[in-house]
């Protein structure tokens, strides 16, 4: 709740600060492109996650006892 009341107190203080048409017009193409690039990236995230555990599954990644001992005594 925290977060997000700061990220909505932020975001109606720079939509207030933008007075002439002009920088309005380059508020919301910037705020536009923040969420389009915000979106990529979260994306990317998402399916760099999904592809993880798709990979930990299909191969056993976790260490057995046994495995660490034989490369010990190696």
């Amino acid at each position: 709740m925290r977060k997000l009341f700061s990220i909505v107190t932020l975001f109606t203080l720079s939509i207030s600060l933008s007075g002439c048409g002009l920088m309005e017009d380059a508020f919301k193409a910037g705020v536009i492109f923040a969420l389009i690039l915000a979106a990529i990236i979260g994306l990317i995230i998402w399916l760099a996650r999904i592809v993880g555990k798709t990979i930990s599954k299909k191969y056993d990644l976790t260490w057995d006892e046994d495995e660490i001992t034989r490369e010990n005594s190696v």
